[in-house]
């Protein structure tokens, strides 16, 4: 896990009582302080990245009927290989998992087609 650097504002308390007793109001001060990143996995800088897009017979390649994408992931593995194919999908599989989750799901099937059968 990261570490970031935090930085909280100061502010006014109001005053309060506590067991009968009246507690003035006061300043705290504002801090820096560093913590462990508690941010969701995956909404940070982008670290896979296509490097070009519509290798998968351009858009719509996630709306043609089964036969016709692995047709496409065919040409696509002759032309660049398994290893590019099978990295495009993976890299789609990842971008699209909170977004589309149906697409994630299917770029991860297609994945794992092209790995057995090529």
């Amino acid at each position: 896990m990261r570490e970031i650097k935090v930085h909280k504002k100061g502010y006014y308390r109001k005053p309060y009582t506590r067991d009968g007793t009246r507690i003035k109001g006061s300043f705290v001060d504002s801090s820096d302080f560093h913590m462990k990143d508690r941010g969701a996995p995956g909404k940070g800088e982008k670290v896979v990245e296509i490097k070009h897009p519509g290798t998968l017979g351009g858009a719509g390649f996630f709306k043609k009927s089964e036969t016709e994408q692995k047709a496409i992931l065919g040409r696509v593995v002759r032309n660049k290989g398994e290893k590019a194919a099978v990295g495009t999908l993976r890299a789609l599989q990842v971008f699209n998992k909170r977004t589309n989750p149906k697409v994630s799901k299917r770029a991860a099937e297609l994945a794992k087609y092209v790995a057995q059968e090529y």
